[in-house]
């Protein structure tokens, strides 16, 4: 083995030569050593790392979330619901409260009304490059409000309520078209659904993009074996106007075979949505 001193003068006579060595290229080079320096250390970088550190743009959202523009509109008529006086009444775009009371105007919840909706949209989304489409219900909702009292009062708002439907559901509307001879039912499947608050026209697609990424984070569709449809119920009705088509819709469930259930029809018996048959053929025009 080497003496423990011996190996010391060695490293210290090669720390020697090398700073003589360094201020020798230094009294030699000028700048250009240092820019000879500076290509010494970029060359250490590896190219792929030096490569992507230039081109390497910000992350985008990862979600993919890309609503278009409407492209179909179900524009609502009259909403009638028989009183409790047993007299049918009407309102446009709402179906009224049994109550009479409840109909009077200065009622704050009056505009919203047993039920209501002014209209229904389709739109295509974009989710991580597959295509769905959006059922969009625009109606009125109440929501509380504390006054500067501090009691509270309901105020009515525009409000949306979404459905992203598969692709394949657009085929079931634009085959909807014999609805004149018998009652009829079209069932929509729907993987997310939600509402919020549309205040303005620009928040109809930006609030609904927001809330089907929080979908897509927080609800997994996939984890349940039960289906769920948006379901819409049709009767023709002869009236003094014309044919006009008598309308409900509701959530629903597959019975069995994952079908769903036929809509209870006796519910015309008691209230309806009524809206000319044009309306839903432009809704249903392919």
């Amino acid at each position: 083995m080497l003496k423990k001193g011996f190996c010391l003068n060695i490293i210290l006579l090669l720390l020697v030569n090398a700073l003589i060595a360094q201020q020798a290229n230094s009294k030699k080079g000028g700048t250009s050593s240092k820019k000879g320096h500076h290509k010494t250390q970029a060359a250490t970088v590896p190219t792929k790392v030096a490569k992507d550190s230039l081109t390497k743009k910000p992350e985008k959202d990862t979600l993919h979330v890309v609503l278009g523009e409407v492209f179909k509109t179900l524009i609502n008529g009259n909403g009638w619901v028989k009183n409790d006086y047993g007299k049918w009444i009407n309102s446009p775009a709402r179906i009224p409260y049994e109550d009479a009371d409840l109909n009077n105007v200065y009622y704050n919840k009056y505009e919203v009304g047993k039920d209501n909706f002014k209209e229904m949209d389709i739109l295509p989304v974009s989710i991580k490059g597959k295509k769905y489409y959006v059922l969009a219900v625009r109606f009125l909702k109440a929501m509380q409000e504390e006054q500067k009292d501090k009691t509270k009062e309901w105020k009515c708002y525009p409000a949306v309520e979404y459905y992203v439907l598969p692709s394949e559901e657009l085929k079931k509307i634009t085959a909807h078209k014999n609805v004149l001879k018998e009652n009829s039912a079209l069932n929509l499947r729907f993987i997310y659904f939600g509402n919020y608050f549309c205040f303005s026209a620009a928040q109809f697609k930006e609030k609904m993009k927001k809330r089907i990424e929080w979908n897509i984070t927080n609800d997994h569709p996939d984890d349940s074996s039960v289906d769920c449809y948006f379901q819409i119920s049709l009767s023709p009705k002869k009236t003094k106007v014309g044919t006009m088509l008598r309308l409900n819709y509701s959530l629903t469930y597959p019975a069995k075979d994952n079908v769903p259930a036929d809509p209870d029809y006796t519910l015309f018996d008691e209230q309806f949505y009524e809206i000319p048959v044009a309306n839903w053929y432009r809704f249903t025009a392919p």
